[in-house]
């Protein structure tokens, strides 16, 4: 049981008290439930900034061709590449347990361009 969980379940003693009593109770611990889990969502967004400013630390970093000044892209990324296309569709490439995975919503070839070099082009 969660140290929350501890501090939020219900004393003996409140079935003593008058139900208005007892519904504002359960009222306030179910808004420490929100509040704690909006703590929680916020310390995830804290830390995938803090990943976004220490490239290092990443497991994917983003390098703009015209300044290569990496950007971090926080534990298993997720990249969504819109191609020059008409329909504007996406090619989503995310990293899952060292493995890049590749969607899209067209046919899909790998071209082996050298040992390390693959090109990935769409039908």
């Amino acid at each position: 049981m969660s140290q929350l969980a501890a501090l939020l379940a219900p004393d003996a003693r409140e079935d003593k008290l008058p139900r208005w009593a007892r519904e504002k109770l359960d009222r306030l611990r179910d808004s420490a439930q929100i509040a704690a889990r909006e703590v929680e969502y916020a310390d995830r967004r804290a830390e995938e900034a803090r990943l976004a400013t220490r490239p290092e630390e990443s497991d994917a970093v983003l390098v703009a061709a015209s300044d290569e000044v990496p950007i971090g892209l926080g534990k298993e990324p997720r990249v969504r590449f819109r191609p020059n296309a008409p329909d504007s569709r996406y090619i989503d490439v995310w990293l899952e347990h060292d493995v890049i995975w590749v969607r899209g919503p067209w046919e899909l070839a790998i071209h082996p361009y050298s040992g390390n070099v693959a090109k990935l082009t769409s039908r």
